[in-house]
């Protein structure tokens, strides 16, 4: 039997029914038998020590079970890997934030408290009467008072490349030179599901429901801090609610929760507030840029050069790469770039939607439409005429590369033709009408994955991964693609679950990587069957 292709084809979507139903279940709906509720008390200081902290009156709440603070607090391991050992969503070098640990305050809103209740509104109330004071000491959160500080990242991956030619020189002697400064803001992720954890502890066995893009992360991070064996920590997220990158990583929250349970020894759920996610989950971080150009008269790049400052918290050294993408867009003889971070008394930001390639890309390409003006040439024509035929750094041919049908097509449907290159030419009625465009990239990562798939005599294939995408690629991507590339009809849908090594999400390298794995599945006589070791390139 022969079905059509799967391009263009109406599949089923596996975990559609259950979204729309309601049937599915994210972390703020499951609700164990005798669960508990959690509410963070934070501080309203960005730098300096607690002093005191009354829980009286909230204690003093009906159904508050416990308030949880530094004073009081269970003491965890908090083993921590090496520096340069750690994964790859948590920060090269730094300490992670020691939640309820001491009295320091690293930054405004940091958790200083919980109070665990039996209904969230109790614990809500109750944490609004904690009353906590501060000895307050100097900060600094914003990142153009704190310049003089500025560091190369630890990690050497981080840190920007030497320079290629002589590119102060060239920028010096180049008919044309334009010298601007690009600032963009800190951005912040807000996804439509709350973060969420209910943790639970059976025996010396923890289980985690936790809204993660990454439930290995969870459970490694899990098993650092409180000095346990990764076997014994469980991490369940069959549904996310939204992420962008901020769930990539454990945060406080997670472990304040398994530490509130540990106490109390009932489970606890702890559901951030859209206020929280301000501070508790990871924000893109600020960035400044100083770049300069320098080209011939017909528009030839003769000197580029990008000096990059971005933001990091004071604790841990979060770096994206700030000048990856001036290296290889255009073909120039002569660049330099530099990346340096700057700390603050502000949490630790983290990934979000390209990380560092979109804010980078933002100030390169607005200095090149710049210099486009200054030629009086069309800004199209001026990146054609600079498009790297080969690897600049390198000289290694690409792989592939198809930005130059890119720039054709989108010119074409876009109606390039008919842009003015003189600003507010265009208008309809009181509206001016522009018409621009931009060029970026982001790197398509690759890293070794498993799956483990069952053979159900009835109901096909089940293949079970312990990775979390973004919410559409959750459940089994690319299935209907590769039963009908195979002239098989394709299976009903059935959602899967289960733990097995799943790499990093991000950079469109978990769907791609697993279908072709799952594809060389062989179905085994005892009904499962294990695929591991790295993947192939194809």
């Amino acid at each position: 039997m022969t079905t059509p292709g799967a391009l263009g084809s109406a599949l089923p979507r596996v975990d559609g029914r259950a979204k729309v139903t309601g049937a599915a279940a994210y972390a703020t709906d499951v609700a164990p038998e005798g669960v508990l509720h959690a509410a963070l008390v934070r501080s309203t200081v960005a730098r300096g020590r607690v002093s005191d902290i009354d829980a009286a009156a909230a204690e003093a709440v009906a159904g508050v079970v416990a308030v949880l603070s530094h004073r009081n607090a269970p003491r965890l391991a908090w083993a921590e890997p090496p520096f340069g050992e750690r994964l790859g969503i948590e920060p090269a070098a730094g300490h992670f934030l020691p939640v309820l640990r001491d009295d320091e305050v690293r930054f405004d809103g940091q958790p200083v408290a919980v109070v665990v209740a039996g209904t969230a509104e109790q614990a809500r109330h109750a944490a609004s009467l904690v009353t906590a004071r501060y000895a307050p000491e100097p900060h600094t959160t914003r990142l153009e008072d704190a310049l003089a500080g500025a560091v190369e990242p630890w990690s050497s991956a981080r840190r920007a490349p030497g320079p290629r030619g002589t590119p102060e020189a060239a920028f010096a002697s180049a008919a044309v030179r334009l010298d601007a400064d690009y600032a963009t803001p800190t951005q912040h992720h807000n996804p439509m599901g709350l973060p969420a954890t209910v943790a639970r502890w059976e025996g010396p066995r923890l289980v985690v429901h936790d809204a993660t893009q990454w439930a290995q992360g969870v459970r490694a991070h899990l098993a650092w801090v409180f000095g346990m064996d990764e076997v014994d920590v469980r991490v369940i997220c069959p549904y996310m609610g939204g992420a962008f990158g901020s769930l990539l990583r454990a945060w406080p929250h997670v472990v304040v929760a398994a530490m509130a349970g540990r106490v109390v020894g009932r489970p606890v759920k702890l559901v951030l507030s859209r206020a929280e996610l301000y501070t508790s989950t990871g924000h893109r971080p600020e960035t400044r840029h100083r770049i300069r150009l320098g080209a011939t008269r017909d528009g030839h790049l003769e000197a580029i050069l990008h000096d990059a400052l971005q933001s990091t918290s004071r604790y841990e050294e979060y770096a994206e790469g700030e000048v990856r993408l001036t290296r290889l867009l255009y073909a120039c003889p002569n660049l330099a770039t530099s990346y340096r971070l700057v700390p603050l008394d502000v949490a630790t930001p983290t990934f979000m939607r390209g990380p560092g390639e979109s804010t980078s890309s933002f100030a390169l390409e607005s200095a090149i439409d710049e210099l486009a003006h200054e030629l009086q040439l069309d800004p199209l024509e001026l990146r054609l005429r600079n498009h790297a035929e080969v690897e600049p750094d390198s000289g290694v041919p690409w792989s592939s590369n198809e930005l130059r049908a890119c720039y054709r097509v989108g010119a074409e449907r876009f109606g390039w033709r008919e842009r003015s290159p003189v600003p507010g030419a265009r208008r309809e009625g009181r509206l001016l009408i522009g018409m621009g465009m931009a060029t970026s990239c982001y790197p398509a990562l690759r890293s070794a994955a498993s799956a483990t798939v069952r053979a159900r005599r009835w109901h096909g294939r089940s293949p079970q991964r312990g990775d979390r995408d973004r919410p559409g690629h959750v459940h089994r991507p690319g299935a209907g693609r590769r039963e009908r590339a195979r002239h098989r009809p394709h299976p009903r849908p059935r959602r899967a679950g289960g733990l097995g090594p799943a790499p990093v999400p991000g950079a469109g390298r978990l769907a791609a990587r697993r279908q072709r794995r799952l594809g060389r599945a062989r179905r085994q006589p005892s009904g499962a069957g294990q695929v591991g070791g790295p993947a192939r390139r194809p």
